[in-house]
């Protein structure tokens, strides 16, 4: 066996090693938004309305972009987990793993390259087409441009924390979330209150906090895993090692980035109600991203789970494991739901120091339509990460496809009809048939497999 602290999930009780694995991702996760939060705060206590305006116009576009890195991560430490899983059901040797990660690397470097230039070159005539506002285009495009010549730094930390996932360790990334967290905190208010820096410094803040992070988990983990440490007789890759890894990590990859060009529609939307409603809407959207980011740090427990468990061949495990993360998901809808409607105002008034009733309004009318949605986000994403686990890349970017159809198509028409409001419910909408989509692919490939039998991978 593995060395370290990998987890092997394919044994042993199955709540136990779902909730074991996705507490340090969720308690990682809480740190990485409470650092997005306090950056809001900054940027808006200290720079005012129209800066946090600025920095939330620029939102759809980044997801666009880092949810593209995510998921090309995630989609590669998908067929590091298969492997790992094989590995540790004894059908294949250490090797495997090996070469998974070396590939990985070479193929994260070339598609850094390739969508630094791409994004730099884009960002501008974006902002445009999405009608930013004149009054914080210029902010907007400072932001963005930092971030997105950032994008290396990005990259290199979510391959290595993906990858560590994959081997069932989510501890590791933990620690250096929570580094670079309290980092990008520091240089937040060093860059903007002490240097008297703009929307650029909260910009490099999360840049330069990332990068630290990045280089400090890759050092620990190459000194403490076995597994992680390049061995110079199995550095290799081939084409056919490079296809497989692309075609479970562009799809994974497309999925995020057509979400967010449905995302980056209603964003347009949006920019047309001026910069007090982009304001509120972008501070509820950061209070909902802490209440709702269970939802997917169980589904990216859940992706590891069944990466594991199908590699090993265990169909039974993989079934129960599935529904589990439905019934505890479930739950956390509830609470989740019932927290923003009791206190949402409140934790609404912490992004600005000149709060209205205007900008409040425009945030709690989203929190609302939104909260009450929660169950279908929250299937949506048990649904995608199973399938991404068992390596069905292209449902959930077909999903991701539904989710922008769906946006590109409703949301003028609810925006005439009902003003804000349809911008807002344009958001739940689109996961109604998605979630439908994905939950019906899995229930088909599960009733499939128990008639045919899993296939292994070696």
């Amino acid at each position: 066996m593995a060395n370290g602290k990998t987890r092997d999930m394919t044994k042993g009780g199955i709540t136990k090693a779902l909730l074991m694995f996705a507490l340090p991702i969720l308690i990682g996760d809480l740190f990485q938004q409470m650092y997005s939060i306090v950056d809001t705060i900054i940027v808006g206590r200290l720079l005012g309305v129209n800066a946090l305006a600025a920095v939330g116009a620029t939102g759809s576009l980044t997801f666009m972009v880092i949810g593209f890195v995510q998921g090309i991560a995630t989609g590669f430490s998908i067929i590091t987990s298969q492997e790992f899983g094989a590995y540790s059901a004894g059908l294949s040797d250490e090797s495997h793993i090996r070469q998974s990660i070396w590939t990985s690397s070479v193929l994260g470097v070339i598609i850094t390259v390739i969508l630094t230039a791409i994004s730099l070159a884009l960002c501008l005539p974006m902002l445009r087409i999405m009608n930013t506002p004149k009054d914080i285009i210029a902010d907007s495009n400072l932001y963005l441009s930092i971030i997105f010549g950032g994008i290396f730094a990005t990259m290199y930390f979510n391959i290595m924390a993906a990858r560590l996932r994959a081997l069932g360790d989510s501890r590791t990334p933990l620690v250096f979330l929570i580094v670079s967290s309290v980092l990008n905190i520091v240089l937040d208010i060093l860059f903007i209150a002490a240097f008297h820096m703009g929307v650029d410094g909260a910009a490099y803040a999360t840049v330069l906090a990332q990068l630290i992070s990045a280089v400090g988990c890759h050092i620990y983990s190459v000194k403490v895993f076995n597994l992680l440490k390049y061995k110079v007789t199995q550095i290799r890759t081939n084409l056919k090692d490079c296809i497989r890894h692309l075609k479970t990590g562009f799809p994974m990859a497309l999925q995020f980035s057509i979400t967010a060009i449905g995302v980056m529609i209603m964003q347009r939307y949006l920019n047309g109600f001026g910069p007090v409603a982009i304001a509120g809407f972008t501070a509820s959207s950061r209070i909902q991203s802490i209440m709702n980011s269970g939802f997917f740090d169980f589904g990216v427990s859940l992706s590891t789970f069944c990466g594991q468990n199908l590699g090993a061949g265990q169909l039974d495990r993989i079934r129960k494991g599935v529904f589990k993360v439905l019934w505890m998901g479930l739950i956390l809808c509830v609470v989740s739901a019932a927290t923003l409607w009791i206190f949402g105002k409140q934790l609404i008034a912490l992004f600005v120091t000149d709060v209205t009733d205007e900008l409040i309004e425009y945030a709690y009318v989203y929190i609302k339509i939104a909260s009450v949605c929660y169950p279908l986000l929250h299937i949506l994403v048990l649904y995608r990460n199973a399938l991404q686990g068992l390596g069905n890349a292209f449902v959930p970017m077909l999903g991701g496809g539904i989710e922008l159809g769906t946006r590109a198509l409703l949301t003028g028409p609810l925006t005439k009809a009902f003003g804000y409001i349809g911008v807002c419910i344009a958001d739940p909408a689109a996961w109604v048939l998605s979630s439908l989509v994905l939950a019906l692919t899995y229930l088909a490939w599960l009733n499939k497999t128990k008639r045919n039998g899993l296939s292994k991978l070696h």
